[in-house]
């Protein structure tokens, strides 16, 4: 999670399998137009990525739809996979 003035302002989450292979995810964050908003999301897939690192983790994988969050990832040297890809939900 990062703050902003003592607030949470983005968090994200990072799951770890049982295989070398970590998945980076639900990054989410205020709405509001801070300022700083770009840079606080960009620490915070930094900071997931270097965790994966430290762990061991020799590939991280994640699923985008934001324009904007997609661009962070590639300045961060992540690497577009498959495309054309269906994303399948269940409601239970």
């Amino acid at each position: 999670m990062v703050m902003i003035d003592g607030e949470p302002f983005c968090a994200g989450f990072f799951y770890i399998t049982n295989s070398k292979v970590c998945w980076v995810e639900w990054v989410v964050s205020k709405r509001e137009r801070h300022e700083l908003r770009k840079d606080a999301i960009t620490l915070l897939v930094s900071t997931l990525t270097d965790m994966a690192q430290s762990i061991g983790c020799k590939y991280v994988y994640t699923l985008l739809k934001n324009q904007s969050l997609i661009n962070t990832y590639k300045s961060l040297g992540y690497v577009k996979g498959s495309e054309n890809q269906v994303e399948m939900i269940k409601r239970l």
